[in-house]
Parts: C-alpha cells; sequence; structure tokens
C-alpha cells in the first residue's frame, strides 16, 4: 500500500490543528454561555467582534509572507520588529476602546482579557510563518490543539474556583503558556537556521 506523501501529511496535520482549534472556541464560547451570566457572556461577545478584526490587520498577512519568501535575504528579526509595533498600535487602539466605550467594569476586564490573549495568538501567527518557511505544519497543528484544549481545560477549572469572570483569564494564560512552552521553543532551532543563511548570503 502506498504511503500518503509528506505534503499530504503536513496539510492533513495543519487542517486538522486548524479544525479542532476552531470547535474548541466554540466549546468555550458555549461553557461561557452556560456558566456565566448575559453580562460575561456579552462583554465576551463584544470584545471579539471589536479585537478579532483589529488584530487580524496588526498580523498584516506576515505569516504568509514568511512562508513564501523565497530569497532569504529578509531575516526574522525584522518580521519580528515590525510586527511588536503593530501589536503595540493594536493595544493603544484597545485602551482608546476602553476609554471610549466601557463603563463597566466587567466589560473592561474582558475587553483586556481579550486583548491580552490576541496579542499572544499575533505572536504564535508570526511563528507560524516561520514554521510554514520549514515546513513544520506538524508543530503548528500542535500549538493550535493545545491553544485550544488548555482554553477550555482552564475556564472549566477557573470557573469551579472563581467564577466565570476571573476564568475569562483561561484564554491569556492558556495562550501564553503555548506560545512560551512550545512555540518559542520550537522556533529557536529554526532561527539558528535563518541566522545561518544569512550569514551566508552576506559572505
Amino acid at each position: 500500500m502506498k504511503k500518503p506523501s509528506a505534503f499530504i501529511v503536513r496539510t492533513a496535520a495543519f487542517s486538522s490543528g486548524t479544525a479542532f482549534f476552531l470547535f474548541g472556541q466554540l466549546v468555550f464560547m458555549t461553557l461561557l454561555a452556560r456558566l456565566g451570566d448575559p453580562v460575561i457572556f456579552g462583554a465576551y461577545t463584544l470584545a471579539t467582534a471589536l479585537l478579532n478584526p483589529l488584530f487580524f490587520l496588526a498580523r498584516m498577512g506576515m505569516r504568509s509572507a514568511q512562508a513564501t519568501e523565497t530569497s532569504g535575504e529578509l531575516a526574522f528579526q525584522t518580521y519580528r520588529g515590525l510586527q511588536y509595533l503593530l501589536i503595540l498600535i493594536a493595544i493603544i487602539v484597545t485602551l482608546g476602546m476602553i476609554h471610549f466605550l466601557s463603563t463597566d467594569e466587567v466589560v473592561t476586564f474582558v475587553l483586556l482579557a481579550i486583548a491580552a490573549a490576541k496579542v499572544a495568538e499575533t505572536i504564535s501567527d508570526l511563528h507560524y510563518g516561520l514554521f510554514l518557511r520549514y515546513q513544520k505544519q506538524n508543530d503548528i497543528a500542535i500549538s493550535l490543539i493545545a491553544r485550544s484544549f488548555l482554553s477550555v481545560l482552564f475556564f472549566i477549572l477557573m470557573d469551579a474556583v472563581f467564577g466565570a469572570k476571573i476564568a475569562m483569564l483561561a484564554l491569556p494564560l492558556s495562550w501564553v503558556l503555548v506560545l512560551v512552552f512550545h512555540d518559542l521553543l520550537r522556533a529557536r532551532p529554526l532561527l539558528i537556521k535563518e541566522e545561518k543563511k544569512l550569514s551566508s548570503i552576506k559572505h
């Protein structure tokens, strides 16, 4: 029996990870609707409606740009510097939204929690571009699955102890943990390769 090609395996892993992540987001929202109150759920809906497009714009398609950049002359540090600048702008815009739109403590808390999660997600997405360049779709799938699973698990545990409001911190907490203990660690050897490649081009 013929084995599936490496490309098919990588694509299947990436697609499965994305599907699992989206399913986890649906589960998270369902749990929030059932365990939280209408104010918290409304605040979450508002936060995602405002911040999803904002941080989508902040990414500037840098994942795709890295994956398709073949010359090797543009260092990852260049992408990272631009990404951090755009994240800073997104944070400033978020704080402006909170100042002008929010007079409720719960809404402010949820907006800040979701913004923190989106910052972590955006940095992870930047590293996904590096993974794609080196055909490491499996690492992306693992990251997506871990973010989805941990956010749901942490929410259930934190809701049982602290209530739904504090449990909103499950999202940024889980995504930061995956960023630090998976994405950054898995990216480290690839960055070493990047530095060697750039050095050889310069010389």
